[in-house]
């Protein structure tokens, strides 16, 4: 005689916990060298238009040994691994730096509330017994079915959304007592290599004007502070 399992009871079985979640999260963001996506970015009460993100990951997973490549209305942000631009596409004007600190490469509106971000976090969450991540009601975000997580530091708090078909982020806040900031994070692309010379940026800027950053922030100080 077949024995029956009760349809409950499958459904419990199947069902994963906490940890097996942010495991899978964790290994999915391990699991490509590149990543390609859209994010809507919410600075308090401000909506910051579209910014299409590009990161590769091949060389190693943290700056300084990362690309990245952050396209917003009007201008770029560019990080070959080597040197740093600034493509401004209305002043018609190209802001590079050699050998960038890592806070001056760090510091750009594309990483903030980003995969990158997120990818740090998982990297060190087992090891740190201060981030705590505690279980929310699962949510939709986007047309996506996410689990939803609740994520307490000694200096911050997170919230993040992580589909439950792929494992992969879609919902990234941020909470301070001054501000709360979101962003959400809609067509994905994995491990696309961009061919070396898409880096060459003099390929497409020859008719722009080429300042170093160094000499662009002099200006400005002396705009700003004059003798």
């Amino acid at each position: 005689m077949k024995k029956i399992i009760p349809l409950i009871l499958l459904l419990t079985s199947c069902k994963l916990s906490d940890s097996d979640i942010l495991f899978k999260t964790k290994d999915k963001l391990n699991s490509f060298q590149t990543i390609k996506y859209d994010e809507y970015l919410t600075l308090g009460a401000s909506r910051v238009d579209t910014i299409s993100v590009f990161f590769d990951f091949t060389r190693a997973d943290s700056l300084p040994n990362i690309k990245y490549w952050f396209t917003y209305p009007g201008s770029e942000q560019v990080y070959d691994g080597n040197e740093s631009f600034f493509i401004d596409h209305e002043q018609k004007m190209v802001r590079y730096e050699t050998n960038p600190i890592i806070p001056r490469l760090y510091y750009k509106l594309g990483f903030l509330l980003s995969i990158y971000q997120i990818k740090q976090l998982f990297s060190v969450y087992n090891n740190d017994p201060t981030i705590i991540f505690n279980r929310q009601n699962d949510t939709i975000i986007h047309h996506e079915n996410c689990y939803l997580f609740n994520v307490l530091m000694p200096d911050n708090q997170y919230t993040i959304g992580i589909s439950k078909n792929d494992f992969i982020p879609r919902y990234f806040k941020s909470m301070t007592p001054q501000q709360t900031n979101t962003t959400t994070f809609v067509n994905f692309e994995f491990d696309k290599h961009p061919s070396d010379s898409t880096w060459i940026i003099d390929t497409f800027s020859e008719n722009y004007t080429w300042v170093s950053e160094e000499d662009f922030l002099q200006k400005i100080f002396q705009i700003l502070y004059p003798l």
